[in-house]
């Protein structure tokens, strides 16, 4: 099949779904005279690869902080091109490979865009903070403390900065991306909002209050984005579904050869674990998922999917010389994650019901899943024994901790002296009870309790913690080394705040 002849999309089944997927979920489409030609897809692709909150992301850890770093590694920025590179080719491969059945089915189901789960892959990762993981759990924690019932979650991050944040043009007055409803419901791999944990959570329950994809103040937005959609309320689109795949895929993949290739795992160690009986889940861990996905997680599929892997690392081992120098070679390691790529993409298909109990309609054949998965915790678990990367984790909790508090202090106290794009941000903010939003609606030129024409930006808490999210690792560390001694600067040294 040439490129000429490739399908891009198969449309939802009714119109008014195609209408409501294809359409902006604010504002006018393009002036349809301009001789732009892209797809709305790739228009929308192409906002978030220019703007700054995509930028910033060259700055951000994926797994090993960029800042200082003499190593080439992923960073969130190179992780999430090829998750939307990952994306596409699934999308494709689906598309393209669908007989008439498969192709009444995927339109059923709220149709498929290759464009549409590329930007998204490309965006998945916008609201993920400076050091990842680490600093996303102390940012919830304090910023609950703080008032925000539903606290920080970096998928949830994502959505705020694609529609409140984020800009593909200065001269734009408009907050956000000005983008189609089918992709912002193609970011939202989680479509739900935090409730309430109960005393005894289940471990669902459990899992969608950690995860989830949008905060309240951005409740309007959410539904308008999934009001077209023909599933389940809390059953993701099927580029959402690609999008989640391709990133579980890239970090099991990419990630483990980015450590082995450096010599920062040695997997003749873990091939002799693996000997001694090591399993890549605990007990309780496989349990949970088992939970998770009732009827399709099994411990039989479990059992296998160690001795894939085993075998995997076995292969890899092979092409790592004793001295850790070159590394693998370059071709070779490209031949082994290609392989990969082509045994992952070829397990993804789509199916009428879903793959276990409100779950996605488009996932990977049951052997292929159990392999990823066992594959991705390898990579996970290998990785968190690097010393180094233990250390930048134990460092970036405090430091994380220290400049958020920092900044609420700093803005109950002197408001007037916060950093400029702060403050500016902070006098636009939706007014509480509390004692920042007293201090700002002080100040000259701070948005009043009438100001209705105003959209809801979120209360101050909120809006301090958007400020420490979007910063990349080397920003947090400047801000640290100004608020916490002995970090006083000179004045003439110009630190931008």
């Amino acid at each position: 099949m040439t490129t000429q002849e490739l399908k891009y999309a198969i449309l939802p089944e009714t119109t008014d779904a195609s209408r409501g997927k294809y359409g902006l979920l604010w504002g006018d489409a393009r002036n349809a005279n301009l001789s732009d030609q892209r797809s709305l897809g790739m228009t929308d692709h192409d906002k978030i690869l220019y703007c700054h909150a995509w930028r910033r992301l060259a700055g951000v850890t994926q797994i090993i902080s960029p800042d200082q770093e003499d190593i080439v590694l992923h960073t969130r920025l190179t992780h999430s091109e090829k998750v939307a590179q990952l994306s596409r080719s699934i999308a494709l491969s689906l598309i393209n490979r669908a007989d008439r059945s498969n192709a009444t089915l995927i339109a059923k189901l709220g149709g498929l865009d290759v464009h549409m789960a590329q930007a998204a892959g490309l965006a998945h990762d916008l609201g993920h903070p400076p050091f990842g993981h680490i600093a996303e759990d102390v940012l919830d924690q304090v910023s609950r403390v703080h008032g925000m019932e539903d606290g920080f979650e970096g998928n949830a991050q994502s959505l705020r900065t694609l529609v409140q944040i984020a800009r593909w043009d200065q001269r734009s007055t408009r907050r956000g991306l000005r983008m189609t409803r089918g992709t912002y419901a193609a970011v939202l791999k989680y479509p739900w909002f935090r409730e309430q944990l109960p005393e005894t959570p289940t471990p669902l329950e459990e899992h969608r209050w950690k995860k989830f994809g949008a905060y309240d103040s951005e409740r309007l937005w959410f539904e308008k984005a999934r009001s077209w959609v023909p599933l389940g309320d809390t059953v993701p689109t099927l580029e959402a579904s690609i999008m989640d795949l391709a990133d579980e895929i890239t970090y099991g993949v990419h990630d483990l050869f980015d450590f082995v290739g450096y010599g920062l795992i040695d997997l003749r160690d873990s091939l002799d674990r693996f000997r001694n009986g090591w399993k890549v889940f605990s007990d309780h861990e496989a349990q949970q998922l088992a939970a998770l996905h009732p009827g399709y997680f099994g411990a039989d599929d479990l059992e296998e999917a160690y001795e894939w892997l085993s075998g995997q690392v076995e292969i890899v081992n092979r092409f790592i010389p004793v001295t850790w120098a070159p590394a693998i070679p370059e071709r070779a390691a490209a031949r082994i994650s290609s392989d990969l790529l082509d045994y992952f993409i070829g397990g993804t298909s789509v199916s009428e019901q879903p793959f276990w109990l409100d779950g996605p309609h488009l996932s990977l054949e049951r052997k292929q899943f159990h392999n990823l998965y066992v594959l991705k915790e390898f990579t996970l678990k290998e990785a968190l024994r690097i010393p180094d990367v233990a250390a930048q984790q134990r460092a970036a909790r405090p430091l994380v901790r220290t400049i958020l508090e920092a900044m609420f202090d700093w803005a109950e106290n002197e408001p007037d002296s916060l950093p400029t794009d702060l403050r500016i941000r902070l006098l636009a903010a939706d007014r509480g009870d509390d004692a920042i939003s007293a201090r700002i609606k002080a100040l000259p030129g701070a948005r009043q309790e009438n100001d209705t024409d105003v959209a809801r930006l979120g209360y101050p808490a909120r809006l301090i913690t958007d400020y420490i999210a979007g910063l990349t690792d080397h920003a947090a560390r400047s801000l640290y080394k100004l608020i916490e001694p002995p970090g006083v600067e000179p004045i003439g040294r110009r630190v931008s705040l």
